[in-house]
This record gives structure tokens, sequence and C-alpha cells, in this order.
């Protein structure tokens, strides 16, 4: 009872600060939508290939050299927040996502800084997100995240929207190379247990530079303790 409590508390909580820029961000966006690509185009061409999510946890700095040797081998799905760091390592994902309706390409959550325009790849995005992200990318692919909004604005277009409804991009980033029917699919950098340091992000001093929520301290899975934070 106390989770189901928890969760709407959440859901609720998220509709009141989002609502209004899903609305307008929404409205503002249906004219790419219009123009650009739908998501189900890609149906059928990643098949049974290896496809890599790439989350900016810190286990990323370890693992990032591998992914150099992927490159052109697998399907390398990134969520925005992990571009500078792969564009500083020489890696360029496939597939940029987005679900956030921040505005990404501004202080203090500029993940576009110091990366070039011509290492963006092709942009997978909500419908309600930020039109001002959507703009920096040539090829912009949109899905419908599960809210009203955006069953609305698919009636208006007149074409179906591949559903990723999930509560983070890298669940997002999960059910796509699902829906590809991708194999296998390897998480990097999804990171919910932390170092002793705290340290949430991968190398990258405009990730780390965000105010920190409070860590707990629970009982790992293979033992000891882990610190997790509190969102």
């Amino acid at each position: 009872a106390h989770k189901a409590i928890m969760q709407r508390w959440m859901n609720d909580n998220t509709v009141k600060m989002f609502a209004r820029d899903w609305v307008r961000q929404g409205i503002l966006n249906m004219p790419a939508i219009a123009q650009q690509h739908n998501l189900s185009e890609l149906d059928g061409l990643f098949q049974g290939k290896p496809a890599i999510l790439i989350s900016p946890g810190p286990s990323l700095d370890r693992n990032i050299h591998e992914l150099k040797k992927a490159q052109g081998r697998a399907v390398l799905i990134a969520p925005l927040q992990s571009l500078r760091r792969l564009y500083k390592a020489g890696v360029r994902p496939d597939f940029l996502l987005v679900l956030d309706p921040t505005d990404l390409s501004t202080e203090p959550y500029d993940f576009f800084s110091d990366v070039p325009d011509e290492f963006l790849g092709t942009l997978i995005v909500g419908v309600n997100c930020h039109p001002n992200v959507i703009r920096r990318f040539r090829r912009v692919y949109f899905f419908a995240a599960g809210g009203p909004l955006d069953h609305w604005v698919a009636q208006w277009i007149g074409q179906p929207l591949v559903h990723l409804d999930a509560a983070s991009v890298a669940i997002s980033g999960l059910l796509l190379a699902r829906h590809w029917g991708c194999q296998p699919i390897v998480l990097t950098g999804q990171d919910l247990a932390l170092a002793s340091d705290g340290q949430r992000y991968a190398q990258d001093a405009q990730l780390n530079n965000f105010t920190q929520s409070r860590l707990l301290r629970l009982s790992g899975y293979y033992g000891g303790e882990v610190l997790t934070p509190s969102d």
C-alpha cells in the first residue's frame, strides 16, 4: 500500500510540474512531427543485432574504451546526457534519446556544450520534448511516451506512434532495443549503486555540477553496503 501511494504521489507531482510544458511543447512540435520521421520506419532494421544502451553513470568510465570496438558492430543508443562524455572518447552513438521536457540545450543542462554539430547523429525523441533540443538535429524520429497528449498528437497527425512508456530515458532506451528485437541488449553506465565516493556520473564536469540528491546506504545485492541516490 505504501509503495502504491508513493507511486501515485510521484506521478501527481510530475504532472503538476510538467503538464503546462507538455501541452505547450507538444503543440509547438506538431509541424516537426508532421515533417520529420515516425520511429516505426525503423522497425525490422535491427532484428537480432546487438544493442548497447549507454547511460552516463560512473561505471561508463571503466567501459567506454570498449565502445569504440563496438561501433559498426552493435546499435549504440545513448541518452543525451551521455553525449559529451562519448564525444570526448571519440565514440559516436547511432541514436541519441530524449524523454525529458526540459530545455537540455541551455544552462545548467547544456548537454551540447563543446560538442560540434557535425558529431550529432540521429535523435529519437518524445513528442512533448523541448523544441530547442529537436532543432539541433537534422534527422529526428518521434515516439509516444504514453501520456494523453501523445495520444492526442497521434490522432492529429494521422499515423500511429511507437510507444516507449517509461519513467526514465534509460528505460525508454531499453524498451526501444526490445521493440527492435535486438539481441543481446547490453547496459553500461546504468548505475543505481554508486562507488564509495558517491560520484553519480561519468567524468563530465557539466553533469557532476548539479545539486546532488541525498545518498542512502543500503544492503548490497552481493553483500556489504552500497550508496544509492534518494531519487
